[in-house]
């Protein structure tokens, strides 16, 4: 396969451990041939219960690329885009039916680089941003004193979104907040 082996532990030997064996997969050959593949099957598999093509079901809205997706280093910011663009034109070929979104939890899943997310987001195949919301990771609140903090989540949650929804303006595309 790629030769890199199994993935870190992100709570055994360390989140950035496991960062940098992520960072790798966009500029890895072997890796994205194998996703490209991978994609290509998944989108165009038929449901064994129904029989109907995946892209001729009206129960599925949208292809998500990945769940949080991160380029993990400013470096890897064209070839994380470059990803994002190809895999959302592979599905897009396979499925015009579907909308396709990134899967991105939104500025902090692009480097906290707002034109990089709204670039990432305006790309012709992808149909419309993402946000998710991590209140403890990233530090609006830690686990132990979360009904203390919910008066301050609710400002920085409430910021997030709106600065999500101009970006979502700026390009013309709907946003759904998904976590």
């Amino acid at each position: 396969e790629t030769g890199y082996g199994d993935s870190p532990n992100a709570a055994g030997e360390g989140y950035n451990q496991y960062v940098k064996y992520c960072a790798d997969f966009v500029n890895e050959k072997k890796a994205l041939k194998m996703y490209y593949k991978y994609v290509k099957k998944i989108v165009s598999r038929k449901n064994r219960y129904t029989g109907k093509a995946y892209k001729d079901d009206p129960t599925i809205m949208s292809w998500q690329i990945c769940n949080e997706p991160r380029p993990f280093s400013k470096a890897n910011k064209a070839a994380f885009q470059k990803w994002i663009n190809e895999t959302a034109k592979i599905i897009k070929k396979i499925d015009p039916n579907h909308l396709i979104s990134t899967g991105s939890e939104g500025l902090y899943g692009c480097e906290v680089d707002e034109v990089f997310c709204t670039n990432l987001h305006q790309a012709p195949n992808i149909d419309y941003l993402t946000v998710h919301i991590w209140p403890v990771n990233w530090g609006w609140s830690s686990r132990d004193r979360l009904y203390d903090a919910l008066p301050n989540v609710y400002v920085k949650a409430g910021e997030y979104i709106d600065l999500h929804v101009r970006m979502a303006e700026k390009i013309n595309k709907p946003m759904v907040i998904e976590e």
